[in-house]
Formats: C-alpha cells, sequence, structure tokens
C-alpha cells in the first residue's frame, strides 16, 4: 500500500488503531505535487523517512525518536510540536517560500524591529510590539505562542539592560 501511494505521489495511508479496530486512511489526490515529486525521485530516502516526512507534511505528531531521527539526518528543523522540514528539503522541494513562513522571523530580527520602533517612537506598549511582530512569526505558531514570544522577547531585552518598562507599562530604550 505504502510503495502504490508513493509511486502514484500520493499521501502515504494512514493508520488507526484504537478501539481494538483498525481504520486506513487513504488520500486519492496529492496535497502539494512538487513536494510528492521531489520526494518520490530522491533515491537517498528510504520508505521509513518517506513516511516520516509524510506526516510533517500533514502536521501529524512525531515521536522524539521519528523526530531526533529526522533531525539527525537534516530533513527536518524546529522544536516539537512545531517542527517543519528543512531548508535543505524546502530547497530539494520547491517549497523556499512555505519554508520562509514556517521558519519565521528570528529573536534577532524581532529584538531589531523592537528597538527601531523605539528609535522612531519613544516608547510603545506590547500590543504595538505585537501588531508589529504576529505576522512575522513562524506560520507554525498559534497566536498564543506568538505573543508569548514577543514577551519573551521583551523581557529578555529588559534583562539584558536594552529596554525597560515605564509607567502604564509602556517600553522604552534604556
Amino acid at each position: 500500500m505504502f510503495n502504490s501511494q508513493r509511486e502514484r505521489l500520493f499521501p502515504l495511508p494512514e493508520y488507526d488503531l484504537a478501539k481494538n479496530q483498525v481504520k486506513v486512511t487513504v488520500t486519492g489526490k496529492m496535497l502539494d505535487p512538487n513536494y510528492a515529486r521531489k520526494l518520490a525521485q530522491n533515491p537517498n530516502l528510504d520508505l521509513n523517512t518517506i513516511i516520516l516526512l509524510d506526516k510533517v507534511q500533514k502536521r501529524k505528531p512525531l515521536s522524539a525518536k521519528e523526530a531526533k531521527e529526522l533531525r539527525s539526518r537534516g530533513l527536518i528543523e524546529g522544536s516539537r510540536p512545531n517542527i517543519h522540514i528543512s531548508s535543505r528539503v524546502a530547497a530539494t522541494t520547491g517549497q523556499k517560500v512555505d519554508y520562509a513562513k514556517m521558519r519565521g522571523a528570528d529573536d534577532a530580527f524581532c529584538r531589531k524591529m523592537i528597538i527601531d520602533y523605539l528609535n522612531e517612537y519613544e516608547s510603545g506598549e506590547r500590543k504595538d510590539f505585537e501588531d508589529m511582530l504576529i505576522d512575522k512569526l513562524s506560520d507554525v505558531l498559534g497566536r498564543d505562542q506568538k505573543e508569548n514570544r514577543i514577551k519573551n522577547i521583551l523581557q529578555d531585552m529588559r534583562r539584558k539592560g536594552l529596554i525597560k518598562v515605564g509607567k502604564g507599562r509602556t517600553w522604552t530604550l534604556v
């Protein structure tokens, strides 16, 4: 079944073994034709690796062992459960733009944006920074996770003495 789906460039079957039953889901169409074609053409990938990358493509959870296996081969990035394909796989499968969206902006970029904002406007509230940065963070993060990341970046910058919190919870440069 797996080899048949692989040859047809379709997503691999999914098995659910709950409730003493076996439920098989077979998708009869390609989710992403370019991704499927490139994976199928890559002779270095064994069936088990393709099954794991298929789980990543479908946003299915990976076990710690599975994630470690793919990460050691440089095929995925991110931390569980927010795993995405690596830049190398993205380049091979023609998904560079999707990769950039999944990866999102790094902390250094966010710090620079905050400092530039404070240089321009002298002060800002956390909501201002959230509005400015929320769409630049990884697409795999939920809204709450993005807000939490921005809060953590602000706190880190405060601890390093780059910014401070004033009256009314407004942030300013030190």
